[in-house]
């Protein structure tokens, strides 16, 4: 709740969520807190002049770009990325892909299937097929 973050005197507030399912991007425009930031969540602007900042990456949102958003961007030095993972020290090297292996191309989507619509997988089986 809005008055309940006010109340809490927060300094610094980051949104994890952006326009993902159950935001709380209600609570984000009110502008609870002196500093806002948002980062992970949604990989684009906000567009709430409320948010200060976006954490990004140079490979994400690469410098220069064009893109109007609301909020100042926040690149994360390199090595570190918007969106990252370090596999376990101990983790096997990754086999060959399967467009090497055996010619063929890897398919997917690390998105909610509810986001999915008939027209988009119609879409993907004719670029496959094709």
């Amino acid at each position: 709740h809005v008055s309940n973050a006010s109340n809490d005197e927060i300094d610094i507030l980051i949104d994890l969520a952006g326009h993902t399912a159950r935001n709380r991007v209600d609570v984000v425009a009110w502008k609870p807190a002196p500093l806002q930031v948002t980062w992970i969540g949604y990989p684009n602007t906000s567009g709430l002049t409320t948010v200060d900042y976006r954490i990004t990456d140079d490979m994400c949102d690469p410098p220069g770009l064009s893109q109007p958003h609301t909020e100042a961007m926040y690149r994360m030095p390199a090595p570190y990325c918007f969106l990252c993972y370090t596999p376990p020290k101990d983790a096997p090297d990754p086999a060959p892909g399967p467009a090497v292996a055996k010619g063929t191309v890897t398919f997917g989507s690390f998105n909610i299937l509810a986001k999915l619509s008939r027209a988009t997988v119609q879409l993907w089986g004719m670029v496959l097929n094709a």
